[in-house]
């Protein structure tokens, strides 16, 4: 099991682009902690106002908005290639420098994503891990499986980026084109850690991140960069 106690968020309010994107970072840079004072890890599951493209932060944007007319587009800080949000499982795993600094990208990758596997699986969902990376050259992340993504029926339908930073790392994933079924984010929480807690995000998380959005994340400098 990758981690010993992991807080879980599974926030219900669909809110915008932005803000998605500034919650994650928010909780990166000052994100939750117990009465003990050790941060936790936090698994976040979240859902989007509108329908959503989020870039990765190296990808372009030049016709993007020509291609998903009426969409919402937004630059994710985590790596990767262009994900559509359109009723997906989203999900973010954010883990503190203590903890991220030990672990290699690739185990917290296929970790993730053994966990993902095996709530689909409980369901019924067939899916495998891909043990080598698609031939195929594509911008949108979901054409192209890497190793350890999930398949199912030879078509990927998990994967996820990853950016590190001196307070930790951030994960940012999502499930589509399958049915996610009623307690995958418990499943996927239990097959991360020994000891999950239930939380919610708090008022305080939510103030800053909105300042985040409206400095960051909401900027069409931002947005156009690349």
């Amino acid at each position: 099991m990758l981690l010993e106690r992991l807080y879980c968020i599974d926030d219900p309010e669909p809110r915008p682009a932005a803000l998605n994107m500034a919650v994650d970072e928010t909780l990166l840079l000052s994100g939750p902690q117990p009465a003990g004072g050790a941060v936790l890890p936090v698994l976040r599951r979240y859902h989007w106002q509108r329908q959503s493209i989020s870039l990765g932060y190296f990808s372009r944007h030049d016709g993007v908005a020509a291609r998903y007319p009426g969409w919402d587009m937004v630059r994710r800080w985590t790596g990767g290639g262009l994900v559509e949000h359109a009723g997906d499982f989203t999900y973010s795993l954010i883990l503190p420098a203590d903890i991220s600094s030990s672990l290699p990208n690739d185990v917290i990758y296929r970790a993730v994503h053994a966990a993902i596997a095996g709530g689909l699986r409980r369901s019924g969902v067939s899916v495998d891990q891909a043990s080598e990376p698609d031939p195929v050259a594509s911008d949108a992340c979901f054409a192209r499986a890497v190793v350890a993504d999930l398949r199912s029926h030879g078509r990927k339908v998990a994967g996820a980026a990853i950016r590190r930073h001196r307070r930790g790392l951030l994960l940012q994933g999502s499930v589509q084109g399958v049915t996610t079924p009623p307690g995958l984010l418990e499943a996927f929480a239990g097959g991360l850690a020994g000891e999950v807690r239930w939380e919610q995000i708090s008022l305080p998380i939510l103030q800053a991140a909105a300042q985040v959005a409206a400095a960051k994340y909401s900027l069409r400098t931002w947005t156009e960069r690349f």
